[in-house]
Formats: C-alpha cells, sequence, structure tokens
C-alpha cells in the first residue's frame, strides 16, 4: 500500500507478554482516518474477530507491466485459548519459523499499599503494574542490561486520563567500571485536556538524549453538531535542550527562542466529514506551514466493500521559479467476509490515465466455529 502520512503520534503502545493487562489510553480523533486502513488486523492476526484456528497472509507486489515483484506469505497458527502458538514465513522462497512455546510467568503482591502484577519472559524483561483501586497508576519495565522505565499515569475525577509520565533511569558506571542505575529523569510527558466529556487538545514532549532535542507535539480539535471530531490542527516544534531545567516539568519549561529549531516545525490540519450513518467519508489534510502537500480521501461503502480514493499533491520549491506541483491518484479497495474480517486489500495507482494493481493483500482465515 502507498505510504500514507501520518506526522504525529500520540501514543506509545508497551510492546510485552503483558496481553491481559489493559494499559490505559488517550482518544485519539486524530486517527479517525487512519484506523479505517486495517493495519491493525492485517498486521496482528490476535485483533480479528471471531474464533481463529489459522491465518495466512499473502502480499503481493507488482511493477507497472503488472510483473511480481515480491511475495511474502504469513501463516499464524491459533491454540486452543485463542492465542498465537506459531508463525511461518515464506518472503520470496526465503522461509521461517517462529514457536512460542513461553508462557509468561505471573506473579501478584501488594507493596507500599498497592496492589502488583509482575509479568516476566526470558528475553521479554520484567513489567511491574502497580494499581490502587483498580486502577493503573504505575508500570515499570526493567531487563537485565541495566535498563529501567518508570511510567505514571494521571487521571481526573471522571477517571478519564490526563497525563501520562515516563521517566528514565541513567545508566551509570563508576570509577571501577562497575555499572549501576541512578536517579531518573522525565523522558516523556503525555497530557490531554476535556471539557466535560470532550477531549478538547492534547500535549506530547519527548526527549533524545542522544541528539540533545526536546520534540513538542500539540494538537486541538473541534467538533460538529452530532459530538464527531470534524477538524483537528496539530502543530510540532522541535527545540535543543541546552537550556533545559532538569528539574522542572517538560511542560512547564521557558523554551528559548534560540533554541528552536525553526526548519523542522509543523503546522498540519485535518478536516472530517461524515455521513448520515456517521460513518467516515472525507479526510483533508495539509500543511498549512509550509504548503508542501496536501491529501484528500473519500470513502464510499458498499455490501461488505469499502473504496477509498486519494489524491496526493506535493509542491516542491525549485530555485528562481515558482512551486512545483506533483501529484498522484490512488485508489484502495477492501473486501470483508461475513465477520467483518479484511479478506482482501488492492491498491491500485493511475499512470498515464491507466489504472494500475500496485499491491494486494488476501488473507485467508480458517475458524474454529
Amino acid at each position: 500500500m502507498t505510504k500514507i502520512r501520518f506526522l504525529f503520534l500520540f501514543l506509545l503502545g508497551f510492546q510485552s507478554f503483558a496481553q491481559t493487562i489493559e494499559i490505559p489510553q488517550f482518544p485519539t480523533p486524530e486517527k479517525q482516518f487512519y484506523n479505517l486502513l486495517e493495519e491493525d488486523r492485517i498486521e496482528h492476526f490476535q485483533n480479528l474477530n471471531g474464533s481463529i484456528k489459522q491465518v495466512s497472509r499473502n502480499t503481493t507486489v507488482f511493477d507497472t507491466d503488472a510483473v511480481v515483484k515480491s511475495l511474502e506469505t504469513k501463516t499464524a497458527m491459533f491454540n486452543e485459548e485463542g492465542k498465537i502458538a506459531s508463525y511461518f514465513f515464506n518472503y520470496n522462497g526465503n522461509r521461517g519459523k517462529t514457536i512460542y512455546e513461553t508462557t509468561p510467568k505471573q506473579e501478584v503482591d501488594s507493596i507500599d499499599g498497592y496492589k502488583r502484577i509482575t509479568i516476566s519472559a526470558p528475553e521479554e524483561g520484567i513489567n511491574e503494574y502497580w494499581y490502587k483501586n483498580n486502577t493503573l497508576l504505575k508500570h515499570i519495565y526493567s531487563d537485565d542490561l541495566l535498563y529501567k522505565q518508570e511510567t505514571v499515569f494521571g487521571y481526573n475525577s471522571k477517571n478519564r486520563l490526563t497525563q501520562k509520565r515516563t521517566f528514565t533511569y541513567l545508566y551509570i558506571v563508576d570509577d571501577t567500571g562497575e555499572p549501576y542505575l541512578g536517579s531518573k529523569n522525565e523522558t516523556e510527558v503525555e497530557l490531554a485536556f476535556y471539557d466535560e466529556d470532550r477531549l478538547l487538545s492534547k500535549e506530547k514532549y519527548v526527549v533524545d538524549d542522544e541528539d540533545d532535542i526536546i520534540d513538542i507535539n500539540k494538537i486541538q480539535y473541534e467538533y460538529d453538531k452530532e459530538g464527531l471530531c470534524s477538524r483537528y490542527n496539530y502543530n510540532y516544534s522541535r527545540y535543543v535542550t541546552t537550556n533545559i531545567d532538569w528539574e522542572k516539568p517538560l511542560e512547564k519549561q521557558t523554551y528559548q527562542e534560540d533554541d528552536f529549531i525553526k526548519n523542522e516545525s509543523k503546522k498540519i490540519i485535518g478536516l472530517y466529514k461524515n455521513d448520515n450513518k456517521k460513518r467516515l467519508k472525507a479526510f483533508y489534510i495539509a500543511d498549512t506551514k509550509h504548503n508542501d502537500f496536501t491529501e484528500k480521501y473519500e470513502i464510499t461503502y458498499t455490501s461488505n466493500q469499502m473504496t477509498i480514493d486519494a489524491i496526493f499533491r506535493e509542491f516542491k520549491k525549485r530555485y528562481h521559479s515558482p512551486l512545483e506541483r506533483l501529484q498522484k491518484r490512488t485508489r484502495y479497495q477492501y473486501y470483508y467476509d461475513e465477520y467483518q474480517n479484511p479478506i482482501k486489500v488492492q491498491s491500485f495507482a493511475w499512470s498515464n490515465g491507466k489504472k494500475l494493481l500496485e499491491k494486494e493483500t488476501t488473507l485467508e482465515i480458517n475458524y474454529s466455529k
């Protein structure tokens, strides 16, 4: 599938064996369109609907002469508990197999007034989840390589997630060459602001220690009379960390103009339109700071099918000449089975007025019931 821009990400998922732990998440109205693309279910078979025994995914990429450029097959076998037991791969004739034999170890205890669930598995590190009144307040991840990260969750009076603060412990080597974990620094902050039950805005601050920079993401939302998101305004800025006071929370810093990296900032708008069934029917996204791209999507629905027609425009500056406009037209065709699982996805492009199949992905799903 043609790569579609997604210039921001407000949520980082914890990747571990702790599949039974529900991590609190911020609402993401900005992902309304991208959720339609079915990436989550096509890539992660455990998110498909129904009781499944086996899934085989075949992905074929074609060149402009309809000749196969690459062919990939991925098959997942499910156990009686509905979890993936093994994977089989075949990429252009190169075969592979992955078997999940290890069941993660889970322990529950109480410490300092918290209920703590600890989940560990070989080569996956240790995940600790700390609860009070059945609410997750802290997640700690550590491994055998002296890496430790702690995330703290905050909620409002309606138990809505309002903040998520991530701290990374410093890796220090003493005079004898022995490593140990020192104090912790705040390296990521996510904040959400509500008006009653409606999300108004979010902010995210991320520190990159290797490059001594901090990325700041801010997004505001507007809604239609049905309460559906109709517009978002996204602002991205980057600063060097020369004048950061590490004793202060990241959102309370005074970010100096001299530390601002101007050519990497962005201002993006996204516009949504919905049909009378509250389904998304159009999406428009553009860069309003650099005016270097626009994307327009129109979505239509029929029985067990969905079609997305897209027009991509890029504007490139040339020396002593006006902007040059590059345009591409693309179509994504989705087919679903009776369980509303995607079973075929095709992406087409137009070249010299001719419609060409670029990529096709099929899912063969064997249900147990």
